[in-house]
């Protein structure tokens, strides 16, 4: 929030004066015609492409969502509310009037029975359906326990964080037919005979609208006239519109109904596989599904879920992954969902200590590069798939970027779908504010929004563009979006504890985390992976990690502490010269002026070697690490190999990494370094030099996401042996 101090200040005075407010009635209250005029016109000039301002939602105050169902509670009407309130034991009974907007939350204008009018925005919807089609014109909603607030704009206003506090009605329903509306009664829709809803309900699923068909052959279902053969067809349908948007639990439900009637139904059974198989309920799916192939042997689709749950089984099983086709799969999108299970290594969970908290340690002894974890996303937001959103938190004092915003949604969708899966989530840290609260357990009926974003806020991980970056360990866990990554949460992987200098590495091909050992390690050992850059400084690796409220212990952050802050201010300084002035411009200066170039590079790099060399710092000169790597380059592309390849074995130097280890410090910049080197000792005819380094930096390729070294192979095969006769 440091980077937009005049909208946190706004933002507080705002949060201030509302403070004052509560309790009391608004005074503000606009007619009718004031707040549908003012709604489009607001709307109207947020989509000027001349306004440039980034949107901004900011949260003041949390509350947790109603779990009492709105038949036990009272009914209020607008002028009941007071402000900076939620109506505990309340609802309101609410019709829109206009067409819905969107800018963060969804807002439109809403009228209660007797003809009064206020603004409603709701947050948190389900990202994945347009937005006018979760709440058009004349949409009839209770509003559980309704959040009465100053907007950010002064006015009053209505905010529903909670999609559960939510509830939508038809104008035929009794609680709606039984009150007169100042404006006119609701249109009741047409009622429909029995034999009606399934054409309906068809024709909608045919245009892809399949929210709109669950909820008609749910109104089928429901229909009095309805017969037990119908409702089974329904029931049947119903199910393959909820595989469609991924509620597999209520899929499942219905085909559980179907099958108890008719065990041999052969749609019911293959719907309840492909539910099963959504759930990651592999062995269950199994079970389905040779009951369905026992039926029907020759059924090719059931043919087709019998491998891929086979498939599934062994990964999970055993670890054992078709890398090179996840891998060409992830190539074909640029938002990738791969079709694979999570595997779990030899690691168990375990209660560290009141500090730390869980953590993941191992149960045996495991070499570098033995794959610890493949882990499926829980939910992940690609950039393509979000705007640029600033979400502020004062409660919290966090700002989340876009990808916050529609990763908790997503995750609160996919819970009120399948509510199953919420017990894993809502054990993850939320913040050290949650520590002393007992987590929530989540139904359909009601899920804490707040708390999803909290664990969103603490545990999503950036994941690289590029899935099979050979040393990704500079993808941090919270900074995603403003590097242009993909922002993932991963539920297992949540627990592995900090260390800047860590002993296990990931990465990922498409949205599957990959986590191997760094190193040789032994039963016990509890896994840590750097939640930051390990390349940044130690003031800008401790800022990245004050939200988690923990001092890292690891011997890179206890070394930097030996150091005095003045030295280590001096040397920030240095770098933050070199990314503004060399690291781009590199070579651009190098053409222009080589010897002039290399010349402030060199005194660059002298320059912050002096600093460590005033504090007296042997190891870890994390600092020269890009600088030297960029100016070996500037020496390569004037051939001079000789001062080029000083500088690798420099930055492999600090690196750790030589001949006879196998304990090296892994950075992206390493695997740069070493195969430049290596590409050197070709060119200057150092044969016998360049094939043991080549040997030794294939073993260290052991951590990249295949465990081995196919990838670089594969990248680099036609450059070796076209100008080096050497075949990988």
């Amino acid at each position: 929030m440091e980077d937009c101090p005049e909208l946190l200040i706004r933002a507080m005075e705002n949060m201030r004066m509302s403070i004052t407010m509560q309790g009391r009635q608004s005074i503000d209250r606009k007619s009718r015609s004031q707040l549908i005029q003012m709604h489009e016109r607001k709307y109207s000039l947020e989509n000027d492409s001349q306004v440039s301002a980034v949107p901004q939602s900011v949260t003041t105050f949390v509350y947790p969502p109603c779990t009492q169902p709105f038949s036990c509670l009272q009914r209020i009407l607008l002028t009941d509310l007071v402000l900076e309130t939620v109506h505990h034991g309340k609802y309101l009974l609410l019709r829109t009037i206009v067409h819905p907007k969107k800018i963060v939350g969804i807002e439109t204008v809403v009228e209660d029975p007797n003809g009064d009018v206020e603004v409603l925005a709701l947050y948190n919807q389900n990202s994945n359906r347009p937005y006018t089609d979760i709440i058009p014109t004349d949409s009839i909603i209770v509003l559980k326990e309704p959040y009465y607030k100053i907007s950010a704009n002064g006015g009053p206003s209505l905010r529903c964080d909670h999609p559960t506090d939510l509830i939508f009605l038809d104008a035929n329903n009794p609680v709606v037919e039984d009150l007169r509306w100042k404006t006119g009664a609701p249109q009741i829709n047409k009622i429909l005979t029995a034999d009606e809803y399934r054409p309906l309900g068809n024709g909608y699923f045919k245009d892809h609208k399949f929210y709109e068909a669950i909820k008609t052959y749910s109104d089928g279902i429901s229909s009095s006239q309805a017969s037990d053969p119908e409702i089974a067809l329904l029931k049947l349908n119903r199910s393959q519109a909820q595989l469609k948007v991924h509620h597999f639990e209520g899929a499942l439900n219905d085909c559980h109904d179907i099958l108890t009637n008719d065990p041999n139904n052969i749609k019911a059974l293959y719907r309840s596989v492909k539910a099963l198989y959504g759930l990651e309920n592999y062995d269950e799916a199994l079970v389905q599904v040779k009951k369905l192939l026992e039926l029907d042997p020759n059924n090719v689709d059931g043919r087709q879920e019998l491998n891929a749950i086979v498939m599934r089984i062994k990964e999970r099983r055993e670890g054992l992954y078709n890398f090179d086709q996840m891998i060409e799969e992830a190539k074909k999108s640029s938002t990738p969902r791969l079709d694979n299970a999570s595997y779990v290594g030899p690691v168990q969970i375990i209660d560290i200590s009141k500090e730390k908290g869980r953590g993941l340690v191992l149960t045996e002894d495991v070499h570098k590069g033995q794959l610890l974890l493949c882990s499926k996303a829980f939910a992940i937001t690609y950039p393509t798939e979000f705007r640029e959103i600033r979400y502020i938190n004062l409660v919290t004092k966090l700002e989340e970027t876009g990808d916050h915003g529609v990763n908790t949604a997503q995750i609160i969708n996919k819970l009120h779908n399948n509510p199953s899966l919420s017990s894993s989530l809502f054990q993850l840290y939320a913040g050290q504010h949650r520590i002393s609260e007992t987590p929530p357990i989540a139904t359909s009926e009601a899920i804490d929004s707040f708390w999803v974003s909290d664990i969103c806020s603490m545990n999503t991980f950036g994941v690289s563009e590029d899935g099979v970056n050979p040393f990704p360990m500079l993808a941090t866990k919270s900074e995603c979006s403003k590097n242009g990554e993909a922002a993932g949460l991963f539920l297992l992987p949540s627990l592995i504890n900090h260390a800047c200098y860590g002993n296990v590495i990931r990465s990922y091909i498409g949205d599957m985390m990959i986590v191997r050992a760094a190193y040789d390690l032994t039963n016990g050992t509890e896994l840590l992976l750097s939640y930051v850059n390990i390349l940044l400084q130690y003031e800008e690796r401790t800022k990245l990690l004050d939200k988690h409220k923990f001092i890292c212990k690891c011997i890179l952050c206890e070394l930097d502490r030996t150091e005095p802050t003045a030295i280590r201010r001096k040397r920030k300084i240095l770098l933050d010269e070199y990314q503004e002035k060399y690291r781009f411009l590199m070579h651009q200066q190098i053409k222009q002026n080589a010897e002039k170039a290399i010349g402030d590079m060199l005194k660059m790099m002298t320059n912050i070697e002096n600093i460590y060399k005033e504090s007296g710092r042997e190891k870890y000169r994390l600092g020269l690490i890009e600088p030297l790597l960029a100016l070996g380059k500037m020496y390569g592309e004037t051939n001079d190999n000789h001062n080029a390849m000083k500088c690798y074995k420099k930055l492999l130097k600090i690196h750790e990494f030589d001949l006879s280890t196998n304990a090296e410090l892994l950075t992206r910049f390493l695997f740069q370094g070493v195969k430049e080197l290596i590409i050197l000792y070709y060119r200057t005819s150092q044969i016998d030099k360049g094939q043991q380094l080549l040997k030794r930096l294939r073993q260290s390729l052991a951590v990249t996401p295949t465990g081995d070294d196919r990838i670089f192979v594969k990248q680099n095969r036609q450059i070796f042996f076209q100008y080096f006769g050497v075949y990988l």
